[in-house]
């Protein structure tokens, strides 16, 4: 089943770690994440590189799913949790940041908010914010992609789907959001029930269609085109299907999607986010 998609092999994911109740549990999370893309650990703590520190950080991972694991590397060092984060990830050339804390955690406001707003946007890999990681992980049963329509190859569409084949994904969503042109709604001052359908089936085409370009995987997906008024419907459409993992792009300059979806303050967004979210970014698109 492998073939053109995205190459993991040896390759790396800085896992963001703390002394937070719930930072084991983000461990046990990330673990399988990791192995089911074939990436090497580097656990990162934005602390006083002590003895004590890392004696403490060493006895957690032997505690999570990464105990004995030959690969792994942990880097402590002093900072705030962002900055010790992008460096870390441009370090070691890193594919993935994983973040994550339990709402209810003091934590939640600053990893939420400027981690969260600040790794979309300037981290050089794609970033995986765990909302409530669980002590027993689950994995991720229901996969939801906003997808926007790229030139050339989808990093979204490939993770989306590779993720749901080697996660063992029970439902796999691509959506896309459209918008009725101005000049359309002015034609039709009244837009009857077939005319809607008419453009729900055209956009439920051209979504197809794109897939079938961009998919290099053989997996079972649903298809749905959402309608666009003022805002997109695509976290709407996440919650409603009770999905566990949201995939979107990393927010581009101009603007897009993530503008879209995030249109007021982002802190007080994803403190509703109904799931997980991953920031897809292709590493190569980076410069370091």
């Amino acid at each position: 089943m492998l073939v053109k998609s995205t190459d993991f092999t040896k390759k790396r994911a800085v896992v963001a770690s703390s002394f937070s109740p719930r930072a084991l549990a983000l461990l046990n999370e990330a673990q399988p994440f990791l192995a089911s893309l074939g990436l090497s650990p580097v656990i990162v703590h934005a602390g006083e590189p002590s003895t004590e520190n890392r004696e403490r950080m060493a006895k957690m991972i032997e505690e999570s799913r990464f105990a004995g694991a030959a690969d792994l590397e942990l880097v402590l060092r002093s900072g705030s949790a962002e900055e010790v984060l992008l460096q870390a990830a441009h370090e070691h050339h890193a594919d993935f940041i994983v973040a994550g804390v339990l709402p209810r955690e003091g934590f939640f406001k600053y990893y939420l908010g400027s981690i969260g707003r600040n790794l979309a946007r300037q981290a050089p890999c794609s970033v995986l914010l765990h909302i409530n990681p669980a002590d027993e992980p689950v994995g991720f049963r229901k996969i939801h992609h906003a997808v926007e329509y790229h030139r050339s190859s989808d990093i979204g569409v490939d993770l989306a789907a590779k993720l749901a084949v080697l996660t063992g994904a029970r439902d796999l969503y691509f959506t896309h959001a459209f918008r009725i042109p101005e000049s359309t709604l002015k034609k039709n001052k009244i837009m009857t029930p077939e005319d809607y359908k008419k453009i729900y089936g055209r956009e439920d085409k051209k979504l197809q269609q794109y897939l079938s370009k961009q998919l290099v995987w053989e997996i079972p997906y649903h298809v749905q085109s959402l309608y666009e008024k003022e805002h997109s419907p695509s976290l709407a459409f996440a919650r409603d299907i009770g999905a566990d993992l949201f995939v979107i792009h990393a927010p581009k300059k101009e603007p897009a999607l993530w503008d879209r979806l995030f249109p007021n303050d982002l802190e007080q967004t994803l403190h509703d986010l109904p799931c997980s979210i991953l920031i897809a970014r292709n590493r190569a698109s980076r410069k370091r």
